[in-house]
């Protein structure tokens, strides 16, 4: 499935590792990043769903430093909200060199014990509906929404 999300997803991977490298080179300093990227979860009844959040950001090893990455789900009714954040330290570097390899960040979490049913998963600025069942196929895909 191919939609605007997915075109938001591909710019965000090629314009952010630019800023961040660009910000790396350039003297110290920290990004950080809040409800941004994608938040998964999936699971089955009865049980805390685990959520992951990948801030779609692009570390360079030799000049980017995950420093704090945490998320939170609370719930209200049927919408649980997913707030994430993370802080990403980038050291001096005089000689302006930073590799190009491309390292993620991500934090996990967990929701309250879910009963079956349908929720509205929200994240960032968008949302969209999240299945609880009473099982899952083992190849089942997360459910996921991407704020931007």
């Amino acid at each position: 499935m191919y939609d605007e999300t997915m075109t938001y997803s591909i710019a965000l991977r090629f314009v952010l590792p630019l800023l961040l490298l660009t910000a790396a080179c350039n003297g110290s300093s920290d990004t950080v990043l809040d409800d941004v990227g994608l938040a998964c979860a999936e699971g089955i009844a009865d049980a805390a769903l685990p959520v992951t959040v990948d801030f779609q950001s692009c570390l360079s090893s030799s000049c980017d430093h995950l420093q704090s990455a945490e998320c939170t789900v609370t719930l209200d009714g049927t919408t649980l909200t997913v707030e994430a954040t993370a802080t990403i330290h980038h050291p001096d570097n005089p000689t302006n060199t930073c590799t190009a390899d491309c390292g993620s960040a991500f934090a996990e979490c967990e929701t309250p014990i879910l009963a079956e049913g349908t929720y509205t998963l929200v994240y960032g600025d968008q949302s969209t509906e999240l299945v609880v069942p009473t099982d899952a196929p083992a190849d089942a895909e997360p459910t996921c929404v991407e704020a931007r």
